[in-house]
C-alpha cells in the first residue's frame, strides 16, 4: 500500500508585511519632519537626514501600494510547483513541473554577527536556475528546523515523482504527522 501525497498550500503573511510597510513609513516621515527639526537648531546635516527619510518612506510606501499575496501550491496530481501572485495590478501565475526539479535545499539570508537570518528552501532546476521559495514574508522563516521539514517533504514530492517516472516501489511505511499541521510528516 503507497500514501499518495496531497496538495499543499503556502501562503505568506500579508499582514507582517504591511506591518513592516507602516513602520518604515513612520520612520521615513520622522526622519523627514526631524530633518526640518535639526535645521532650525543648527545640525549640519539635515539635508542627509531628510533624503534617508525619504528613501526610507518611498521604499515603504512602494512596498506597501504594491505588496501582493503570494502564494504557493505543490500539487502531486498535476505534479507541478504553481506560483501564485494576487496584488493591487492584478494575478500571475506560472509553475514549474516535478520533472524539471533537480534538487532542494535550504539557504539562509541575512549574517550570523548579531543579524537575524532568515530561511528558505530553494528548488534547483535541471537547467541551474534556483527559485526561492517561501523567501519574504512567511511565517517561520526565522526557524531553521521548519525550513529543513519543508525541504525534506519537497524531497518526498521529488522521489514520489522518479519513481512513478520509472515505476520504481517506494518506502510503504505509514507517514507520521508532526505537530499540528498534517502536513509535516517523517517516516
Amino acid at each position: 500500500m503507497t500514501t499518495t501525497p496531497y496538495r499543499w498550500t503556502i501562503k505568506n503573511n500579508s499582514a507582517k508585511q504591511i506591518c513592516f510597510s507602516l513602520f518604515g513609513v513612520t520612520i521615513g516621515l520622522l526622519f523627514i519632519i526631524g530633518s526640518c527639526h535639526f535645521s532650525e537648531v543648527g545640525f549640519r546635516h539635515d539635508l542627509t537626514i531628510f533624503f534617508l527619510g525619504l528613501i526610507v518612506l518611498s521604499m515603504s510606501a512602494i512596498t506597501l501600494l504594491i505588496g501582493s499575496k503570494q502564494i504557493i501550491i505543490i500539487d502531486p496530481d498535476t505534479r507541478q510547483l504553481i506560483f501564485e501572485q494576487a496584488g493591487l495590478y492584478g494575478k500571475r501565475k506560472h509553475s514549474v513541473h516535478f520533472q524539471e526539479i533537480q534538487d532542494y535545499f535550504v539557504d539562509e539570508l541575512g549574517n550570523w554577527e548579531g543579524s537575524h537570518v532568515h530561511y528558505f528552501v530553494v528548488a534547483k532546476l535541471k537547467s541551474g536556475e534556483k527559485i526561492p521559495l517561501f523567501l519574504g514574508f512567511y511565517n517561520d522563516y526565522d526557524n531553521k528546523e521548519i525550513m529543513d521539514t519543508y525541504c525534506f517533504r519537497l524531497k518526498e514530492y521529488l522521489i514520489a515523482d522518479s519513481s512513478m517516472a520509472h515505476n520504481v516501489k517506494t518506502d510503504t511505511s505509514p507517514l507520521i504527522p508532526l505537530g499540528n499541521d498534517p502536513g509535516f510528516i517523517v517516516r
